[in-house]
Formats: C-alpha cells, sequence, structure tokens
C-alpha cells in the first residue's frame, strides 16, 4: 500500500472518491471536477490518496488554516473503503499528515471525529491525539437559488 498526495485530477479518481465520500456521509455528495481541481491546486489543502495496486482505497484532506494565532493544520474528510477497514489504511493516512505537520513546523494538527466511529476514535488517540474539552458548532447554510442554478 502506498500513501501519496494527489497531485492531478482525473476523471477515475474523481469517480473513486465520490464512492467514499458517500460512504462517510447519508448527505448527498456535491463534489464537482472543479471543486476537485481546486482542492488539489490550492496550497491550503493537501489531498492524501491511500492506492492499493493503483486502486484508490481511502483519501485525507490535510487544510492550512493561517489565522492571527499561527498556522494550524486541519484533518478533515477522513474515509476508507468499508471493505479496507481494519487494515492500517487510516493510521498510515493520518501518519501522513502528521510527518507533513512536522515537516512544516505546525505545532498544532486537529481533526474531528464523530463519537459512534469507536475505531478512529481509538486510532486518533493511540497516535496521540487528545480530546479537547470544547464545544463543537456548526451552522448549516442552505445555498441560495442562484447558487443552483
Amino acid at each position: 500500500m502506498k500513501i501519496k498526495e494527489i497531485a492531478a485530477v482525473s476523471i477515475q479518481l474523481h469517480t473513486k472518491i465520490i464512492l467514499l465520500l458517500e460512504q462517510l456521509t447519508d448527505k448527498k455528495i456535491d463534489f464537482s471536477m472543479s471543486d476537485f481541481s481546486s482542492i488539489v491546486e490550492s496550497k491550503n489543502s493537501i489531498l492524501y490518496g491511500a492506492f492499493e495496486s493503483e486502486e484508490l482505497i481511502g483519501i485525507l484532506t490535510l487544510v492550512l488554516i493561517n489565522i492571527p494565532t499561527g498556522k494550524q493544520l486541519r484533518i478533515e474528510d477522513v474515509v476508507v473503503d468499508i471493505a479496507q477497514r481494519s487494515k492500517g489504511v487510516g493510521e498510515l493516512l493520518t501518519r501522513a499528515a502528521i510527518s507533513k505537520a512536522t515537516k512544516m513546523k505546525i505545532n498544532k494538527l486537529s481533526l474531528t471525529s464523530n463519537p459512534s466511529r469507536v475505531g478512529a476514535n481509538k486510532l486518533y488517540k493511540k497516535l496521540g491525539f487528545r480530546l479537547r474539552n470544547t464545544n463543537s458548532y456548526v451552522l448549516e447554510l442552505e445555498k441560495n437559488e442562484e447558487e443552483n442554478e
């Protein structure tokens, strides 16, 4: 298995990423080729892929956040194909993110994980992440009519 940064877009990768994301959420996935290109081309995000025999089996997005208190990295959208879970794929992806944070001299790497994802939460604790004493809020905004057209 290889973990590598996804540096180029393709229809095949785009299709596989959508299939992976559908395993992460029950919500409709709205991830266009343009969105894919934007992430790959951005200086503020890195999309890692886990590949087994050239087949994409997992992803992790690393997002750089520049704020007044310093640069931070955030792990988002970690998903491993259901047929590949419990084989260490998530750990290898997360270790790649930790390694990148270390190389970038970032002192804070954060993530959130649904409490129902017992295996993922156990992994993050094993790798040194600690549960923060904070509330996490979200405000889901509806797309306006112009954006939907």
